[in-house]
């Protein structure tokens, strides 16, 4: 069981959706693969979320997602009063959005899953300039490695 928070879950599934792109070892593989399908649910739950919240404060339909509310525009004959109170009321309907996402992605979530062993990213090639030496290299770039952590073990 890997207990994280959403937002660490959601930066996982991005990361290992590029790594499952890369050519490895099968068993990496199949494992990547289905943790992909684990973290892709917690995905789709904060897509639901994210949609339902943006709708409750005034957002618009977009496609099979949400826009935030739009920022008011000045009406014909609107006072500077009126229009600043929708302006405000705007400003704090954002902060208010904002708010709520921070406190989603800092939800714990627990995926049912064990990590996977470091040593299966890795893959040992011959080096370009002598042959006879073996070079090991891995699937895992340093970019994604701070967003996979969680999900790897060193044995």
């Amino acid at each position: 069981m890997i207990e994280v928070k959403l937002s660490e879950a959601i930066s996982a599934h991005r990361a290992f959706t590029r790594i499952g792109e890369a050519d490895m070892h099968p068993t990496a593989a199949y494992r990547v693969g289905r943790l992909i399908a684990k973290l892709r649910s917690e995905q789709l739950a904060y897509q639901d979320a994210h949609v339902k919240l943006l709708k409750s404060k005034g957002g618009e339909s977009v496609g099979g997602g949400a826009a935030p509310p739009p920022e008011p525009v000045r009406e014909k004959d609107e006072s500077d009063d009126a229009f600043a109170a929708r302006e405000a009321a705007y400003k704090t309907t954002m902060v208010e959005i904002a708010d709520e996402l921070v406190t989603l992605m800092e939800q714990t979530v627990k995926i049912d899953y064990d990590p996977i062993p470091l040593k299966l990213f890795e893959k040992t090639e011959p080096d370009a300039s002598d042959p006879k030496v073996k070079v090991v290299k891995s699937n895992l770039k340093p970019n994604d490695m701070a967003d996979v952590l969680p999900f790897i073990k060193e044995e």
